[in-house]
């Protein structure tokens, strides 16, 4: 689909007057096709839910950005980091470099006492069995907290 009707000449235009050259570069820069230009954006731009979409490298694939049933306007706060960093999302196992701070309690639901994890790390859990907190280290050792 084309954005402005594309007039395939070489008028550069002049100072008063857009050329056709103009108007072949905005509607390429919209049409997929590298061209070179970069949009700075500084106005309120408002996309609709499930519009939002991240192209994957090979363009074949799409992240959709969604909105839940918000019922008054909301801040989503970037982060301020010091170098490239990935976004945690909640149904994805992530692994976190850096140390962490929680400055509030956590809820843990009982479970069966689970596999043992990887060397070097340990798992906290709650066991259905008896209720109690423990830790279960990689070589299937199990602490309980008291």
């Amino acid at each position: 689909m084309v954005f402005i009707k594309k007039v395939a000449n070489s008028d550069g235009g002049d100072a008063d007057h857009v050329g056709g050259n103009n108007w072949d570069s905005l509607d390429d820069f919209f049409a997929d096709v590298a061209t070179g230009l970069t949009a700075q954006i500084n106005s309120s731009t408002t996309f609709r839910d499930n519009v939002l979409k991240i192209r994957n490298p090979a363009n074949t694939f799409s992240y959709t950005i969604r909105s839940s049933a918000i019922a008054a306007n909301r801040d989503l706060t970037l982060p301020l980091t010091t170098g490239t960093d990935t976004l945690a999302t909640v149904g994805f196992g992530n692994t976190f470099t850096a140390a962490q701070k929680i400055d509030n309690y956590i809820d843990l639901k009982a479970i069966a006492e689970p596999a043992s994890p990887a060397s070097g790390y340990i798992r906290l859990f709650i066991d259905t069995a008896d209720g109690k907190t423990k830790i279960k280290r990689s070589n299937d050792d199990v602490v309980i907290i008291e």
